[in-house]
């Protein structure tokens, strides 16, 4: 099973750097920037559930 999982995942990564070599800069400025967004958003969200004693 653990040669399986392994094989997945080299699929996955080679998939991935394919998908990145084919996308222009401004597609990867664009994914980064939404990625950064979700992230800020999960901060805050955290931040804002956080009790102060």
């Amino acid at each position: 099973m653990s040669n399986q999982v392994d094989q997945f995942f080299e699929q996955q990564d080679t998939a991935t750097k394919l998908a990145i070599i084919e996308m222009s800069g401004d597609e990867l400025t664009e994914i980064a920037v939404e990625a950064l967004c979700q992230a800020f958003q999960l901060l805050r969200e955290e931040f804002l559930n956080e009790t102060v004693h």
